[in-house]
């Protein structure tokens, strides 16, 4: 989720449709800075919300049962081991459907994914098992806008599988902010 912008007109936000559909990807402009974060979560949130109520998330019911503290364990290691990082293209913000990153790890065992997939991902898995999940972005630098996006569940951890090894740790950081999937600013 990279935001150092020289040209903020320029960056835009890409997100493929769900696997088998035959809709175009989604592009939309982006503000610039923390405007620009905002307006990417709010479309991953939707089509998080979406992807919950897909059959493909379905196998994920059977971890309803687990406290939110053992669910954020379970989603730490199961993106921890199945999403290696693997940068945006310049000037995009591109963003895997949930759908699209599970059909691929179920036939591949591992898929190449950014912050923002990885947390798709993670968000899309505990809404689907009924969890309360969240968003959390943070800045390294006090001017700058948000660089990095990872996500917690409600009465759990939060969970970022890139920067961390553990699913109670955070990457360091000046700012911070928690935004739910309702939020819609």
């Amino acid at each position: 989720m990279q935001r150092a912008l020289s040209h903020p007109n320029r960056l835009t936000m890409r997100i493929e449709p769900p696997p088998g559909s035959d809709m175009p990807p989604f592009i939309v402009p982006l503000s610039p800075g923390d405007a620009g974060v905002i307006e990417t979560l709010a479309a991953m949130s939707a089509v998080a919300r979406d992807a919950a109520e897909s059959p493909a998330f379905s196998r994920y019911h059977e971890h309803a049962g687990i406290d939110p503290l053992g669910y954020s364990y379970f989603l730490f290691t199961l993106l921890k081991a199945r999403v290696d990082f693997q940068r945006d293209p310049a000037r995009v913000e591109w963003v895997q459907h949930p759908a699209a990153m599970l059909a691929e790890i179920e036939r591949k065992g591992v898929i190449w994914g950014d912050c923002d997939d990885r947390a798709l991902l993670g968000v899309t898995i505990a809404l689907a098992s009924g969890y309360q999940p969240y968003w959390v972005v943070i800045g390294q630098d006090a001017g700058a806008p948000f660089q990095h996006v990872y996500f917690g569940i409600r009465g759990g951890l939060v969970i970022d599988p890139q920067e961390t090894n553990r699913a109670d740790d955070e990457a360091p950081h000046v700012r911070r902010l928690e935004i739910d999937l309702q939020s819609r600013n």
